[in-house]
């Protein structure tokens, strides 16, 4: 936004000597100088520029040039030297813009306030200052006034400026009611619309901006071609992070870690973009995926990045980074980073609710309680959240009456809140106090009589109602009477009266009799006719000798005999057949039986030594050896036995007959089992 130019002003005498020895040297180096000027070569600019200012130091067109070159390469402390020089004290908004780029917030804006008479182009830059200190409703006036007043080309510009200091106003305040710009015709004003609507806690409305804004950008980018599809998706990175924090807030964890890890695998260059996604992430692991925060975190808390954060930005990622350390099972770094964080953020009542976790972690009951107690005394103005977490602890452990006296300390408006009054009633109850909490209530109820908006009344009638039932419990009919008549007039629903009728019926008939002529009548059926009870108890069930009667009355009920409804029968269903039952055939009888108690159970069967016929002895020792006549007479008179005839028996082998005489041999499967090694039972 920088324009080369050459000064009208007269030269110094200085100059105008240098010129005078040094002219025709001086007029080519300044042709030179021009020639780069137009090709738009900054370094030899400077180049130029510096054999310029060898000749002739005080030359003011050649600072001027450098300067400005400078700029243009980002070498902002070489060009705020240069810039300081006296014969550039004119050049006010150079300097400003050079100390904004340096991250000077203050001397910018300090040197712009001190000039007289601000052009519309610093009076912009102020406004892109304030909006960097987070004065926002400051930069909205200004920006207001300069889109009233300069009309030029980038009209469009100050008026995204414009929204997007109204959104980051809202942010900080909720009730600021100046509302962005109607006009939504570009993706930029439709993002800033979006980030208002968030502001306001209209996720819906967001979600479809944003959606808008993604098609806007899309369309507005395709045509373009300097911008390929890979720059499109990283142009339409902001928005997607946008999009996903307003999944987030909708409960679509999936869908907002998809958009997250999308932008993230892109690789954007925008550090502030990869912080703020990184950081989110972290808040959906939460406990789960600590390793991957682990990662996330040093992304979010860039340096780089840091000075593109705002400072609530800033503040949700360092408490985060100290809740990882929590989950990460490190207390000391934990409890470390708490105590930081409470000097950083002293207004802060997060720091001191996660030392308090982290204590009740480590079960320090104690110390849970009196690092909560310091925190309500030195900050008792703004300690509500912390004092329903010392309640909250009290009850944990059953202390009843300390939850009660913390709950007693709180301010008005969020002792006589229904959700707390709900947690002291709920307690006296449990301490079998109904006095004290007939007390709390009305106290209560006196509290929010004074209340001029809606939720104040809202919340007086809630509590009058829970008043008076709880009276009616107790048997004080006469104050739930006065308390349901009020409730009444001023809220006109049937339930109210039928509660005052109820109560009054108790010791005022003829008064309740009175009311009940206001109940609206019932009415049933599709034709919106009045209910006849006579009718309704002449048809309907009713109860008569403690048994059920039904339907319509016959003649036996009409001569006094009531009609009994006989059970009815149900039809009962087959049983589920086994798995592996045979079609045609029955299921055993004894199947669910176990095995030991069915009928036909024989008992288990011994299992036979293999070593039965084995004879017992010292190791080594051998049966007595059997002569061969023996032997042949042996297997002859087995021959008879079997077969009850002088059959001769088949001749054995010498090898057979030999063998004979040994041991009788196992059979091949026992001696495979006896072979094998015992193996013991694995544990």
């Amino acid at each position: 936004f920088f324009f080369f130019f050459f000064s009208n002003e007269h030269p110094s005498p200085t100059s105008m000597a240098a010129a005078a020895g040094n002219g025709e040297q001086l007029r080519q180096l300044f042709t030179e100088l021009n020639r780069h000027i137009e090709e738009g070569n900054h370094v030899k600019v400077v180049a130029s520029s510096d054999k310029v200012l060898a000749i002739a130091p005080d030359d003011k067109d050649a600072l001027h040039c450098k300067a400005v070159s400078l700029l243009q390469q980002g070498l902002y402390e070489q060009a705020l030297r240069v810039l300081q020089k006296p014969q550039l004290s004119n050049l006010v908004f150079e300097r400003a813009y050079t100390l904004f780029k340096l991250q000077s917030f203050e001397e910018a804006l300090d040197l712009i306030q001190k000039t007289p008479d601000p052009s519309p182009a610093l009076q912009e830059l102020q406004a892109q200052l304030l909006y960097r200190l987070e004065r926002f409703e400051e930069s909205v006036k200004l920006f207001s006034t300069l889109t009233r007043t300069v009309k030029d080309d980038y009209q469009y510009e100050r008026t995204t400026n414009l929204d997007a200091a109204i959104a980051a106003q809202t942010a900080l305040d909720p009730s600021y009611e100046v509302a962005p710009s109607v006009g939504l015709q570009t993706y930029e004003l439709c993002y800033n619309a979006a980030c208002h609507a968030l502001a306001r806690a209209d996720i819906g409305a967001a979600r479809a901006l944003l959606q808008k804004a993604e098609v806007l950008c899309r369309e507005s980018l395709a045509d373009d071609p300097d911008f390929t599809e890979e720059d499109v998706e990283l142009e339409l990175g902001l928005i997607r992070v946008q999009l996903g924090y307003t999944e987030q807030c909708l409960g679509n964890k999936a869908e907002a870690m998809r958009l997250y890890a999308a932008v993230l695998k892109l690789k954007p260059s925008d550090v502030a973009l990869v912080a703020v996604a990184s950081n989110n992430i972290i808040a959906l692991n939460q406990e789960h995926g600590v390793f991957d925060s682990k990662k996330k975190v040093k992304a979010a808390t860039n340096e780089a990045a840091q000075s593109k954060l705002t400072s609530q930005q800033k503040q949700a990622i360092d408490m985060n980074q100290c809740l990882l350390l929590m989950y990460m099972n490190q207390p000391a770094a934990c409890r470390s980073m708490c105590d930081e964080l409470m000097k950083k953020y002293p207004d802060s009542d997060v720091p001191v609710l996660i030392q308090a976790s982290c204590f009740r972690r480590e079960k320090k009951s104690k110390m849970v309680t009196e690092c909560l107690k310091n925190f309500v005394k030195s900050h008792p103005q703004a300690a509500h959240r912390v004092q329903m977490v010392l309640v909250q602890h009290s009850m944990s452990q059953n202390n009843f009456e300390e939850a009660q006296r913390y709950i007693g300390e709180m301010a008005p408006r969020w002792r006589h809140c229904p959700a707390m009054v709900g947690v002291n009633v709920g307690m006296s109850l449990k301490q079998n106090k109904p006095e004290d909490a007939v007390c709390i209530l009305d106290a209560a109820v006196d509290f929010w009589k004074s209340a001029k908006d809606d939720v104040g009344r809202e919340y007086r009638h809630k509590l009058m109602e829970v008043c008076g039932k709880l009276k009616m419990d107790l048997h004080k009919y006469q104050e739930a009477t006065s308390v349901f008549e009020q409730l009444a007039t001023e809220v006109k629903d049937a339930r109210n009266l039928a509660q005052l009728i109820t109560a009054m019926a108790r010791f005022d008939v003829s008064r309740a009799e009175e009311y009940v002529g206001s109940l609206p009548a019932m009415v049933l059926g599709v034709d919106s006719s009045p209910l006849d009870v006579d009718a309704l108890e002449a048809s309907q069930t009713i109860l008569r000798t403690g048994k059920r009667v039904i339907g319509t009355l016959s003649k036996a009920a009409e001569a006094g005999a009531p009609i009994v409804r006989t059970k009815r029968r149900r039809k009962k269903r087959p049983g589920k057949p086994p798995k592996n039952l045979v079609p045609g055939t029955k299921p055993d009888p004894e199947r669910w039986l176990p095995k030991w108690q069915r009928s036909y159970y024989g008992g288990r069967k011994k299992k036979r030594n293999p070593n039965f016929n084995v004879s017992k002895g010292t190791q080594g020792a051998a049966l007595p050896t059997v002569s061969e006549p023996a032997a042949a007479a042996a297997t002859s008179s087995s021959g008879k036995d079997k077969a009850g005839a002088a059959t001769p028996s088949p001749q054995a082998s010498p090898r057979a007959k030999a063998g004979a005489a040994a041991s009788p041999q196992q059979p091949p499967q026992q001696q495979q089992q006896s072979g094998k090694k015992k193996k013991g039972k694995k544990h």
